[in-house]
């Protein structure tokens, strides 16, 4: 048994010395060391019989951006085939690198370790920086990519390739300019890069940055090593109309319509669906109204930078309403919102709810709109005839005072206060009654219209 084991691997190495000898790979380069956001210049030159076809260099991709061109064929002497790979390689990040070995038909390539260094000018070190990212997000969560460039000086201008990724929908966010302190004092800006990601598909998918440059004085195009993030499925209970992520809700009155509006907008750091899960349906109910009335104008779909997304529902007024404030047992009118929470802890209840309370106003139908007026302004009348009465009535008193206090003798105020005007009276204990004050007035005008005085006559 050991014999024929040792025959076989005698045979096994015999064939690859006899391959080895009829083919070759080999590996060029033109430097060991290169600076983050420059490149190698690599070239694989093969040489054997027959033309083994394109060249597999995915093993490189784990250090490297590969920037291959096309293969160049010659005919060499002995009909062999001599076939020369060029590629421009961008190291993703510093430190000892790779080039792993390259099969190519029956032979293979060494490998070569490659030292990359940063891009450092007067102490400033312009790598790009990865801003924290999330290793779990769900499905239509957003995510914020964040990456910042550090500028060797103001002058210099940045920039990105378009972002396409196979597994996220991407929303481009404006260029930031910022300013970064060096451990010396001085301010240099520095550039943030922003994008705004959604997942539509549940899975572990990969993130890989755009290309970045950075030209001034020369030239510097930046890859960077891609992230995994696991995006995990919404439960299958769940509407697909639920908000992904708390929403926060306005609303007010619209009296420039007739009849007046409930006014409810919704917005929102993500993304909206066409219609938001029951909203409606409350609306309707809140209102006494058919569902089919409200209006939905949908502003934005989707959040990106300081515009939220925003989504507008129109419904009419109930016919009967009151303001729940001056009515303590009736209860104002809310809506309850359903969200589905993102927060860090995956395992937390993730349905939650947000509540608002919608304005209330008086809000009759027209037609006892016109009676209350007609009851308003017959009240108004009213008042009116009530206060001209009482004006008369003052005044009538005003000039009877006057007249009194005119009276050029006590006999003519005694002719006065027996006749007022309104009623006429026999003597003055008629006038006087039993108020005391009076009383007392007309003994002492009786004692000085009369000389003597007779009981009868009081």
């Amino acid at each position: 048994m050991v014999t024929i084991r040792l025959l076989l691997y005698l045979l096994f190495t015999t064939c690859l010395n006899i391959s080895a000898q009829a083919a070759q790979l080999t590996l060029e380069l033109n430097k060991n060391t290169v600076e983050l956001g420059k490149y190698l210049n690599v070239t694989l030159i093969y040489e054997g019989e027959d033309n083994p076809g394109n060249i597999n260099l995915t093993p490189w991709h784990k250090d490297f951006f590969v920037d291959a061109e096309e293969a160049v064929a010659i005919i060499g002497a002995e009909h062999k085939v001599h076939l020369r790979y060029p590629a421009r390689l961008y190291p993703l990040h510093a430190g000892k690198l790779t080039l792993r070995a390259i099969a190519h038909g029956s032979t293979y390539s060494k490998p070569i370790e490659i030292k990359a260094i940063a891009s450092v000018r007067e102490g400033i070190d312009t790598t790009p920086i990865w801003q924290p990212m999330p290793e779990k997000l769900w499905v239509d969560q957003p995510l914020h990519l964040r990456i910042d460039m550090p500028l060797f000086h103001r002058s210099n201008i940045s920039a990105a390739e378009d972002f396409e990724s196979a597994d996220f929908e991407v929303h481009p966010l404006p260029k930031i300019r910022g300013e970064q302190r060096t451990p010396d004092g001085r301010e240099l800006p520095i550039d943030r890069f922003q994008w705004l990601l959604f997942a539509p598909r549940a899975g572990l998918h990969f993130v890989q940055a755009p290309r970045l440059e950075q030209r001034g004085r020369s030239r510097l195009r930046y890859y960077l090593v891609g992230q995994n993030i696991e995006v995990k499925p919404l439960p299958s209970y769940l509407p697909s109309t639920l908000v992904v992520g708390k929403p926060h809700i306005d609303s007010h009155i619209d009296w420039q319509v007739i009849p007046a509006q409930w006014v409810v907008k919704v917005s929102h750091q993500g993304r909206l669906p066409n219609e938001i899960y029951g909203l409606r349906k409350q609306l309707a109910e809140l209102s006494r109204r058919p569902i089919d009335q409200i209006k939905i104008q949908t502003i934005r779909s989707i959040g990106i930078g300081d515009k939220p997304a925003e989504q507008i529902y129109r419904i009419d007024l109930p016919e009967y309403q009151a303001p729940a404030s001056l009515i303590p047992w009736m209860e104002p009118p809310t809506i309850k919102l359903a969200y589905f929470e993102t927060s860090d802890d995956f395992n937390k209840t993730r349905l939650q709810y947000v509540q608002h309370v919608l304005p209330s106003a008086w809000q009759l139908p027209i037609s006892w709109q016109y009676l209350l007026i007609v009851l308003a302004v017959i009240a108004v009348l009213i008042i009116a005839r009530w206060l001209q009465l009482q004006l008369r009535k003052n005044q009538m008193k005003y000039l009877r005072r006057q007249r009194l206090e005119n009276a050029p003798n006590i006999q003519a105020k005694r002719h006065l206060l027996l006749d007022d005007g309104n009623k006429q009276y026999h003597s003055l204990s008629e006038w006087a009654g039993k108020n005391k004050l009076r009383q007392i007035s007309a003994a002492k005008m009786n004692s000085a219209c009369f000389s003597r005085p007779d009981k009868n006559n009081l």
